[in-house]
């Protein structure tokens, strides 16, 4: 399902997947919907009157007629569950018809439904009980790697969740991704692969590339690998132009607008030089949410060496490190000193636990720390006198 809040009644009533929700075919789309509504309870009122029209549809009765006058008396007879689907479509009509005009309608609806009812139940109603969604969710301290049913190898990082439908691959091949995933994409030139990532599309064939998109990150990046993919952002004004990206190029879209760009980025060797994909934008200081910025990198193995378990970081603050040991370790970090925030570090963990990772990097950097069941609480060491 897409993330869409604006959803229409006629749009919920011919989605798949919302017509298994409604029916009660699978939990997984109910789940899926449930979570949809807890989101946008100002859909709920859509939800109950597209829910009407689709188990009038799906109780609807299709019978055998050998004669014009079977098919009028069938009619006649089904003037009183006209007024039923009448108010049931009533919120479908435009509001400057005439009453006598909704009811014209109605009547063409209920005619159009009586005659193509077997054809719209086989073809929506049953798929849905067909189309369902595949959900793969990795939890805190833990990592998973996925085969698609075409053969692409998707590996997802801690707390990270991929989703795709259980029709994938007969006309595109859509996935959805919250977290962050490396994927190894078959060859198949005949059915676009397509990531979808809040507001982002990435649009790949045969790729190798990571993807990072955490909702409580201020950035989403993708890191091609080998061949190439194309990166187009969806905003209130409509799709930006797609971005194509070349192998060792990392592409960064900010959330938020930042007053200054991140020291790091500027600073580190591995960044050979930056373009902002938006000739008007300026290109520094300042990060603009609406554009693109593109790095090349010199070596990419601090973005991909999570998937064969190693966490390396460059130059990274406390702070932001501290997200990546959550995750990694599936703990919870609480600093005490907004001093100790700012310290950075470079290393490479691999099998350490949580204690011997801190016990390192205290060799570096002065801050001590209590471990309290799965909870690390950060202070600044006392100076020596």
């Amino acid at each position: 399902m897409e993330n869409h809040e604006n959803y229409t009644i006629d749009e919920f009533v011919l989605n798949p997947s919302f017509q298994a929700y409604v029916l009660e075919t699978n939990a997984i789309d109910k789940d899926l919907w449930d979570n949809y509504f807890m989101r946008y309870p100002e859909q709920v009122d859509n939800r109950e009157k597209a829910s009407e029209i689709i188990r009038l549809l799906a109780n609807a009765k299709i019978e055998e007629s050998a004669t014009k006058e079977h098919d009028y008396l069938r009619f006649i007879n089904s003037i009183d569950r006209g007024n039923r689907f009448m108010e049931a479509f009533k919120p479908l009509l435009p509001s400057g018809y005439s009453n006598m005009m909704k009811i014209a309608v109605a009547v063409v609806l209920l005619i159009t439904i009586s005659g193509f009812a077997g054809f719209f139940i086989s073809n929506h109603l049953i798929n849905a009980r067909l189309v369902g969604i595949c959900k793969t969710e990795v939890g805190k301290g833990q990592k998973s790697k996925v085969m698609l049913p075409d053969g692409t190898e998707v590996w997802l990082n801690s707390e990270s969740t991929l989703t795709y439908a259980t029709d994938y691959g007969k006309s595109t091949r859509d996935v959805k991704l919250i977290g962050e995933a490396y994927f190894k994409v078959h060859k198949d030139k005949g059915h676009q692969f397509i990531v979808h990532i809040t507001d982002v599309e990435l649009k790949v064939f045969g790729t190798e590339f990571n993807v990072k998109s955490y909702s409580d990150e201020n950035t989403i990046e993708t890191t091609l690998v080998t061949g190439s993919l194309s990166i187009q952002k969806n905003s209130a004004k409509g799709k930006t132009t797609p971005l194509f990206l070349k192998p060792k190029q990392r592409a960064v879209i900010y959330k938020t607008e930042q007053a200054t760009v991140l020291a790091e980025e500027e600073t580190s060797p591995s960044v050979d030089h930056k373009v902002v994909t938006h000739s008007g934008a300026p290109k520094a200081p300042g990060i603009k949410s609406e554009n693109i910025y593109l790095y090349s990198e010199a070596d990419l193995t601090s973005q991909i060496a999570w998937k064969d378990q190693k966490l390396i970081f460059k130059n990274e603050t406390f702070k932001s490190l501290a997200h990546m040991l959550e995750r990694w370790y599936d703990v919870k970090i609480v600093f005490e000193s907004t001093k100790v925030e700012q310290y950075r570090f470079r290393g490479i963990f691999e099998n350490e636990t949580i204690e011997q990772a801190l016990s390192a990097m205290r060799y570096t950097s002065p801050f001590d720390y209590t471990l309290d069941h799965r909870t690390i609480y950060i202070k600044a060491r006392p100076e020596k006198k």
